[in-house]
Formats: C-alpha cells, structure tokens, sequence
C-alpha cells in the first residue's frame, strides 16, 4: 500500500476470472493431435556431451602444474629418454582476495653541507583521495562499488573484512564513503557543466517512493512521491538528478544556460514543451 506504485497495482480477483475463462477456452480445444511425422526427430538439436573449451570461455590468468615422474625424469636426465610434450586438461578454479597491506616507504636522505652541518631530508607524501585515511584508494574504490553498483550494506562488508581480521568500525566505513562522494562529486559537477555546451540533451525522470521522516505518535504515512532525471549529453556524459517535483518549475532551473536542443521522454513531452519554448 505504501511502497507500490497505484500503476502497478493489481486486482487479484480480476486475474482469478480471467485464468478461469483462459482455462475453459484451452479446455474446449483439447490436446493437440499426435504427430505422424516420424522424419522429424534427426532435426532436433541434440544436446552437445563435449566438456566447454575452458581456453574460449574468458581471458583469465593460468597457473599451471606440471606433474612429472620422478624416475621417468632420471632416465631424461641419462639421456634414456625424451620428454616430448605434456597431456593437458582443464579446470576452473579460483583465489581468493582479500585485504592487503599497503607499505607506503618513503626514502630519507642525509646531506651534509660544507661547513660540516647535517640535514635529513624525507621524500614528501603522495597526493591523497582522502587525507589521514586508513584505506587505500584501490579499497576504497571496493568500499564504494560494493555498496552503491551491487547494492552490498556497510555491514555485510565489515564481515567481509572481518573473516581476514580486520576490525573497521560504522561511523569510520560511513564517514569515509561520505567523504568519497564530497570528493569526487566536482566530476559529476564538471560533467553537468560541459554537458550544458552539448548539441542535445536526452532526459527523462522515473518517479520514486520517499520514505517520510517518522512522526512522534509513530503513526503510519504513505511516502511521498520524488522524481529522479537521468540526462545524457551527446559527449558521453550521463548524470542523474533528484527533483521533488515534476514540474516546469523544477525542470527549468536543471537546464538554465543551455541553447540547444532537448529531447524529453513521453511522460515528459507536454510539460517539456514549455521549456523547450522558453529555452
């Protein structure tokens, strides 16, 4: 009731009548006749027996292991035989990966100047995504995948982790992927700028359920209703943008700048008519 769209509702009783009026149609065809046609069956695909090429399936790292017999070898080594090639066969296995640790060393240098003085002097520390950060940038990138691609919770990675035992707290694994996202929030800013010089603009918003904050009396509310617009910009660039509203109002200030052409979604074609006057 609260989370469903009303487009996507169903009546449960509609659907009972109509599998039962489906069903007497099928029921008054009947089965379908025996085929006679006893010619047919060298057309049908039979199943392949043969094991899958491993070598075709996907690029991946071989590791490799030779087993070699012992005295078969020493008769190598005498000159009694030849090796002349190995049987191969295939399997499909896998390494795991973890955590690991990252030693940053940085050289430091002692000069002596010529009145006989000393000094020592440190290679300076690399530019950082985030300053005084546990994580490196390639765990960070994981953090970030996990949670937002895959949809994976913070939790779930801190059990991840927790199996190697590593021991990260909420607030430091939240606070950091809060702080990824203020970092790298000037692309997607860059990316909004230069796609307002693009020839055309697609969008199109998809309406969302918003969770409403909870009341006091803990009283059940239905959410709200928020839209998301996704923009792709003829140079490659695709950003989502969130308005309350679907309105001219909210539309209007997403493309403020722009002269070019903008195309709009169906749902969106009679309120996008106005902008595209106004623009």
């Amino acid at each position: 009731r609260i989370f469903v769209a009303k487009a996507e509702r169903i009546d449960t009783t509609q659907l009972e009548i109509d599998f039962a009026e489906t069903k007497k149609k099928l029921d008054a065809i009947g089965p379908p006749p025996p085929s006679d046609d006893k010619d047919d069956s060298h057309k049908r695909r039979r199943k392949s027996k043969e094991r899958r090429d491993l070598r075709t399936m996907a690029v991946l790292r071989e590791e490799r292991i030779e087993m070699l017999d012992d005295e078969l070898e020493a008769f190598v080594r005498d000159g009694k035989a030849k090796r002349i090639g190995f049987e191969t066969s295939y399997r499909l296995g896998y390494q795991r990966a973890g955590a690991v640790r990252v030693v940053v060393a940085r050289a430091t240098y002692k000069t002596t100047a010529e009145d006989g003085s000393s000094m020592r002097l440190t290679v300076p520390r690399p530019r950082e995504l985030l300053r005084r950060c546990l994580l490196a940038p390639s765990l960070l990138a994981h953090f970030v995948f996990a949670k937002y691609a895959m949809g994976l919770p913070l939790f779930r990675l801190e059990s991840w982790l927790g199996k190697d035992g590593i021991s990260l707290d909420r607030g430091s694994t939240s606070r950091w992927a809060e702080d990824c996202g203020a970092t790298l929030g000037a692309i997607v800013g860059a990316m909004a700028k230069d796609a307002m010089s693009a020839f055309c603009l697609s969008t199109d918003a998809t309406g969302v359920a918003i969770q409403p904050a909870p009341r006091d009396d803990k009283a059940r509310q239905p959410c709200k209703k928020g839209h998301f617009f996704v923009v792709l910009a003829d140079r490659g660039h695709i950003f989502f943008e969130y308005q309350p509203e679907h309105t001219r109002a909210a539309v209007c200030p997403m493309f403020l700048g722009y002269s070019g052409f903008i195309h709009l979604g169906d749902r969106s074609l009679r309120r996008g008519r106005a902008v595209c006057r106004r623009r």
